[in-house]
């Protein structure tokens, strides 16, 4: 029996992926400067589906350049499709027929959920220019304000005398859905989950400026 896209939602629902992350290594970075790249990136930053679609077929005409180009390419077909493309639902419904759910995936950057740890080379070669190629990121899932919280190492205390007390900082964004920075929505500089968890109340604050930041967006 052919599976559709449809199905696939149902699946997803119950936990599963379409996407799997991958280790593709990265192209020497050239596209970055194209202006078509440019422009796609713009569009999908703004939430367009058709743009997301139709930066998916930028990438996989190049994907025998390199295999990161697939990977890009298939993220960007899965964010069309949940955002409402209908071409991006039938290509995935024409690579999906015949196959079994639980074998059903593509080479990608990220999940479906689009939240994981990921370098920032690859977030900005896909297009996400939010990202600073020269470091790490944590990526967590949109919670049901379509906030998206992201996080960076920046810094470490070492071990005290008793070999005890080590301790990692990172900054902390709230962007949206789109991996946008949000308008009176500082970053959060230096802070270790520690400091997440006993000053909740302040990362709360700045949740909260967040939802606003996306609700004024939408109106």
């Amino acid at each position: 029996m052919e599976r559709t896209y449809h199905e696939f939602e149902k699946i997803h629902r119950l936990g599963g992926s379409l996407l799997m992350p991958v280790k593709t290594g990265y192209p020497d970075g050239g596209h970055i400067r194209a202006e078509d790249f440019q422009r796609y990136a713009a569009e999908c930053a703004e939430g367009d589906a058709d743009a997301m679609w139709k930066f998916a077929e930028y990438f996989r005409k190049r994907k025998e350049e390199h295999n990161f180009f697939e990977a890009a390419a298939n993220l960007w077909t899965c964010r069309a499709a949940q955002r409402g493309c209908a071409d991006a639902k039938k290509w995935l419904d024409q690579w999906m027929a015949g196959k079994n759910p639980p074998k059903i995936w593509l080479p990608s950057i990220l999940d479906d959920s689009f939240s994981g740890n990921v370098s920032g080379v690859a977030m900005y070669y896909a297009g996400f220019l939010f990202f600073d190629r020269k470091r790490l990121y944590s990526i967590e899932k949109a919670d049901s304000d379509g906030v998206v919280t992201v996080s960076s190492w920046c810094d470490s205390d070492g071990p005290d005398e008793t070999g005890f007390g080590m301790e990692d900082y990172y900054d902390w964004w709230y962007l949206d859905e789109n991996f946008n920075e949000l308008p009176g929505v500082d970053v959060l500089h230096s802070c270790s989950y520690r400091d997440r968890r006993d000053n909740w109340k302040w990362f709360a604050g700045r949740h909260t400026e967040a939802v606003k930041a996306i609700k004024a967006k939408k109106r």
